[in-house]
């Protein structure tokens, strides 16, 4: 990496740490609240995403637990608004990413890439993450790190 691209890197970074570590925080009072209100195991199951502007965005496994959250949606809207941090909430929208398998880590990467360290929950906290941000280069640099990124077209460029 040249000089001058540290030296970029180097202005922007500051100013980038400051607004992730605020986007940190909104996502873990997220994942703090929707964890104390609502019960196993969905709680474990769906991961919200992003609380803004009355609408509460969730990530479920399978279509099976979407389901489940649509079937709910009133009574957890009900429950979630008791709570001052969702006073707000109007509707829910779930949305379906499966999470990889679990499989063993010599089928699951190529031979000559590191396993990762990073635990799947943090992976789990840095998809939540990158969800929430609007600029599209930091938002896929955290889905690399998290081994998700963005779906390409068929000649290779990002949709």
């Amino acid at each position: 990496m040249s000089g001058s691209k540290l030296k970029k890197i180097g202005l922007f970074s500051g100013e980038l740490l400051r607004n992730w570590g605020v986007r940190l925080e909104d996502a873990a009072a997220l994942q703090v609240h929707w964890r104390r209100l609502i019960d196993e195991p969905l709680s474990s199951q769906i991961s919200p995403i992003r609380y803004q502007e009355g609408r509460l965005s969730l990530r479920a496994p399978t279509s099976a637990w979407a389901s489940r959250v649509r079937q709910r949606q009133r009574e957890l809207i009900e429950r979630l608004r008791r709570d001052a941090y969702f006073k707000q909430l109007l509707t829910l929208e779930v949305r379906i990413e499966p999470t990889a398998p679990d499989v063993a880590p010599s089928a699951a990467r190529a031979p000559s890439r590191r396993p990762s360290r990073i635990p799947a929950e943090a992976v789990r906290f840095i998809r939540n993450v990158a969800d929430g941000i609007s600029d599209e280069s930091l938002r896929e640099s955290l889905r690399r790190l998290s081994g998700v990124s963005a779906p390409t077209r068929g000649d290779g460029h990002k949709k």
